[in-house]
């Protein structure tokens, strides 16, 4: 008799030419955590057969003169995060590099079988995710007696994630990327924004 497979999720935490990429199935397992350079996705996904990967970048870059719906919608909703410029002069700039290198993260993926996240779950696809947001709306506001990186931590263990695996904040960051997955394999989700400037999901 053949065991039914666990359904998995890749979340991705994009820096500078890197990811960190941790695989975690339905049952919160964290099958594997890794950095990788853009030309080891592919070989890593193909090892973890996920259903979903979700990065923690954007897309794409909104129109001249625009702002990203889904970007707006979490600011209204009190969540930080840093827009996405739509102005060219501004994505030239240095700090901007990383969204750079999910953009082609996103393009990695579609060339191996993982279609942007549209309006319905058509797996296997890929999903933008916002870490920062999963943490706030599972866990509201970090104490201020405790470090970021902990309460991050801390949110994934109150989830059910053992994180020996996760050695440092890139991996624990791509560990609640891929939970927001899990989630939304569940159909426990919110898809923010629009299809014209992008899709972010979270938690609901």
């Amino acid at each position: 008799m053949q065991c039914k497979r666990f359904m998995v999720c890749v979340g991705i935490d994009v820096g500078l030419g890197s990811v960190h990429a941790v695989a975690l199935d339905q049952a919160l397992q964290v099958l594997a955590a890794a950095e990788l350079g853009l030309s080891g996705i592919g070989p890593f996904c193909r090892q973890q057969r996920p259903d979903v990967v979700a990065v923690d970048a954007p897309q794409a870059w909104p129109p001249p003169g625009t702002r990203r719906l889904a970007e707006v919608e979490l600011v209204r909703m009190g969540i930080r995060l840093f827009m996405t410029p739509s102005d060219p002069s501004m994505r030239a700039r240095p700090f901007y590099a990383w969204m750079h290198t999910g953009m082609e993260v996103f393009r990695v993926l579609e060339r191996i079988g993982y279609r942007p996240f549209g309006d319905r779950m058509c797996l296997p696809l890929s999903m933008e995710v916002l870490p920062h947001a999963t943490t706030r709306i599972l866990a509201g506001e970090r104490p201020g007696n405790i470090t970021k990186s902990r309460w991050r931590r801390m949110v994934l263990e109150r989830e059910g994630v053992e994180t020996d695996k996760l050695s440092n904040r890139h991996l624990v960051d791509a560990c609640l990327a891929a939970l927001t997955g899990i989630y939304a394999i569940a159909g426990r989700y919110r898809a923010l924004g629009d299809q014209r400037t992008g899709l972010i999901v979270i938690p609901s």
